[in-house]
Order: structure tokens, then C-alpha cells, then sequence
């Protein structure tokens, strides 16, 4: 059996990563290796803070218990293998109602939850297509209606879509996140506790995002939210050893926290050359600079792009900082493969691969080969000396590059949660 959730939080707060933690803890003794959390299409008109939605897998006949959590002290244990799925399991339907409608962000327009059950899961087709289009509400209500044992909805309901997906999702890629959390609002954690907790994670070569390459610490959100930090890791058991460390140095961190299962860090919003592109959708192409790169309003880099025939612009928004900076050195000819979301017909830059930068050369006056007197273009690239009057060609002498063959990224806060580092590329 199956239960996701979406839709919980609000820009002024709530957390649906919380009401996952509680809603596992419910059902630890059903509950079947780790919660899920997975990231939907980053371009999506209504979305939470994270766009991100929590599913459970449930079964009376699940075994060999491995830990994932704590909840106040004690360790949270789960099920690593399911021998088979079984019956509904009714007895949690209430108590599951009960934990989204004490914790979700209430009075708020644009939050709509939904809770579902289900006993078989959604096609992955459904997972795909929400991380590629805005699904229509009254599409995933139908679906709702017809796949699943029960589901609730609060106000409108959008939450049904990501409740769905989030079920719908077989792991591929997969990475891991460690959320520690402290009811109702995360600790405000001193600036050289951030400074220590983000080293311990930095040190581990199998985490991600941690911090950046400038020492901004990434793990610690900006709203005030139930969660704490949140540790991303290709590997769930390199995660408990960080958090073994930090708990002896700060033990009032190590009271409530779980691991989820995560999509984040895998580019599988991603489609790889395709032959359109349509608005919202994530690609990867494969094209040429054909223009320079120009500043428009707000400090963004728009840069003249050409793939598969398709003419597009690229662009890197004032947030990603030092990597739109390094972007305004392109030029026309360099040629690279760019990662991104299509919006007002342009791709919104998430990292970029340059495979081949362009020669440039300058054109310069010659000196005079008989008497070494200055010349002067007299246009159609003829120039004439000054002194003798003799017609000369002119010379030309390459520029040099302030960008180099490689793979760039924006800076941790700058990254979309589905967005893949390029330091994962190995492990996937």
C-alpha cells in the first residue's frame, strides 16, 4: 500500500516534509525502507516553496528493520525488504487525516492539500509527465477516483497531483536527504554552528550541495519552517554518520530527524535532444553561440543560441551570480551543451557543458615593410602607409579567452533540488 501528500506548505510556512516525519513515524511499523520525497517540474504555475510531495510504501509483511530516523530521542526504525503486498491498512487512514489537518498551513489560498491511498501504484508515465507539464487538477481527480482505495482533499485540492506522482515514482537515479526539525520553527542556528555543521558535511566526498566553493552554507532554510538543516547524500548510511558526529557536538539537533529517498540531484526532468521544445518543459541540446552575450533589466545574461536548428536565447539570472559572469565570456562559435527550462521561449540555464571555444582574432594596422611608418584603413582592409604611401594588408593576432572548455554550474543557492551537480555525474 501507498500514501502521498502534497500541498501542505505555504511562502509563509508549513513544511510537507514534516507531515511526512510524523505520518511515517505513524506508520513505522508498516512503513517500508524510507519516505519518499519528490521534486515536480520547477516551471509549474501553482507550486509550493519546494514543489516537493511525500509518499510512504506500507505492508503488514515487511522485514529486517534498518533505522532512519529519530522521533524525540528514540530511533525510528523501518522495514529494508517487503515480502509482498497484503490489505488495505485501514487503521492508519484516520490517524493520517488527522496529522495533515492539525499540520498544514491553514488560511492560505494557494494551499490545497491532498492525502491518497492506494494500493497499486500510478504508471511512472505520471511521474514523467509531472515533471514535463502543468497536469489539469480535473485530470488527476479523475485518476484519483478510479486508482485509488481513498483519498481527501482540503480546499481545491491541486495537492492530488503531486500526491500521485510522488507514488508514481521508480527509482533510477536516487539520492538521500537527512531533514532534522524542530516544532513549529527550526532553530535559528549561530552563524559558527552553521560554519561547523556545513564543514562536517563538506568533508564527505559522497554529499552534495552542501556549501559553496565561496564557504556560503547551503543546508539551513532561509523561511522559518519546522526543519532545521537538511544533509543531501548519494549514500543514507554516510548521512547517519554525519549525523552521528554533529549530535555529539550539538545533541539538541539529534532529538527529531528522518531520511527520505529523493529524486533531487538526478536531472530527470531533464530530456535529452529533443525535437521540439515546449514551454515548461527541462532539456539538455547541444548547439552553438551565435551572438554576444548582452545584460538586460535586473542584472540577467541573455546569450544568442542556436540547437538542432531551433534559434533560442540562453540565460543566467542575477542570482546565479559568478556563473552568469563567467557566461558573459562566451562567443559566437563557442559551442556547448546547455541544461535548462524553456520559458518565454528561452532556456532558462541550469549548468552548461562547453565542449569548444572559439578562436578570435583582432584585426590590427600593419607597419609599413619599407620604412616602418604608421598606416590608415582606407577601408575594404587596405591600409596605406603615412609616410611613403605604400598599401599594406592588415595583420591579425589572436585574443585571448577569459573562458576555458569545461562544465559550469551557478553557486548551491543559486541550483534547482532537481538539478544534477556535476560532481554526481560518476556516481549516476
Amino acid at each position: 500500500m501507498w500514501i502521498g501528500l502534497d500541498d501542505t506548505d505555504s511562502r509563509e510556512g508549513g513544511c510537507t516534509t514534516y507531515i511526512g516525519f510524523l505520518l511515517a513515524y505513524e506508520a513505522r511499523e508498516y512503513l517500508v525502507r524510507f519516505p519518499r520525497l519528490v521534486r515536480l517540474n520547477p516551471n509549474i504555475t501553482y507550486k509550493t516553496r519546494g514543489n516537493g510531495a511525500v509518499s510512504l510504501q506500507l505492508s503488514r509483511k515487511a522485514s529486517s528493520p534498518i533505522r532512519i530516523g529519530k522521533f524525540n530521542g528514540e530511533w525510528i526504525w523501518s522495514n529494508s525488504a517487503n515480502e509482498g503486498e497484503d490489505s488495505f491498512i485501514d487503521e492508519l487512514k484516520a490517524p493520517a487525516e488527522n496529522i495533515v489537518e492539525k499540520h498544514y498551513a491553514k488560511d492560505q489560498e494557494n494551499t490545497n492539500p491532498a492525502l491518497v491511498f492506494c494500493m497499486e501504484r500510478p504508471p511512472e508515465s505520471l511521474y514523467m509527465d509531472a515533471l514535463q507539464r502543468e497536469i489539469d487538477l480535473n485530470e488527476s481527480m479523475e485518476f484519483a477516483k478510479s486508482h485509488s482505495s481513498f483519498f481527501r482533499i482540503w480546499g481545491i485540492g491541486r495537492g492530488i497531483t503531486g500526491s500521485l506522482a510522488s507514488i508514481a515514482w521508480r527509482p533510477g537515479r536516487r539520492t538521500y536527504e537527512l531533514i532534522s526539525y524542530s516544532y513549529p520553527h527550526g532553530d535559528r542556528v549561530p552563524d559558527q554552528d552553521k560554519r561547523i555543521i556545513g564543514e562536517i558535511c563538506e568533508s564527505r566526498e559522497e554529499t552534495f550541495n552542501s556549501m559553496d566553493s565561496n564557504g556560503h552554507i547551503a543546508l539551513f532554510p532561509r523561511e522559518r519552517t519546522p526543519v532545521i538543516y537538511g544533509i543531501r547524500s548519494v549514500s543514507h548510511e554516510v548521512l547517519l554518520e554525519i549525523q552521528s558526529r554533529i549530535a555529539e557536538i550539538y545533541p539538541q539537533y539529534d532529538m527529531n530527524f528522518i531520511i527520505y529517498e529523493t529524486n533531487q540531484g538526478t536531472d530527470d526532468h531533464i530530456i535529452h535532444d529533443p525535437g521540439t521544445m515546449e514551454e515548461s518543459g527541462s532539456y539538455s541540446v547541444h548547439g552553438t553561440v551565435t551572438g554576444m552575450p548582452s545584460r538586460g533589466i535586473g542584472g540577467h545574461l541573455l546569450i544568442p543560441f542556436s540547437a538542432n536548428g531551433i534559434k533560442t536565447n540562453l540565460m543566467a539570472f542575477e542570482p546565479s551570480k559568478e556563473f552568469r559572469n563567467t557566461l558573459e565570456n562566451l562567443r559566437p562559435g563557442d559551442i556547448l551543451r546547455a541544461y535548462g527550462s524553456m520559458g518565454k521561449g528561452n532556456i532558462k540555464l541550469e549548468k552548461i557543458d562547453l565542449k569548444g571555444v572559439s578562436e578570435i582574432y583582432r584585426r590590427t594596422p600593419p607597419v609599413c615593410d619599407v620604412c616602418g611608418g604608421k598606416t590608415m584603413n582606407q577601408g575594404g582592409n587596405v591600409y596605406e602607409c603615412t609616410e611613403c604611401s605604400r598599401r599594406c594588408n592588415p595583420t591579425y593576432s589572436g585574443e585571448g579567452r577569459n573562458i576555458h572548455k569545461g562544465k559550469y554550474e551557478p553557486p548551491v543557492n543559486a541550483r534547482r533540488h532537481l538539478s544534477m551537480p556535476w560532481k554526481l555525474e560518476g556516481y549516476f
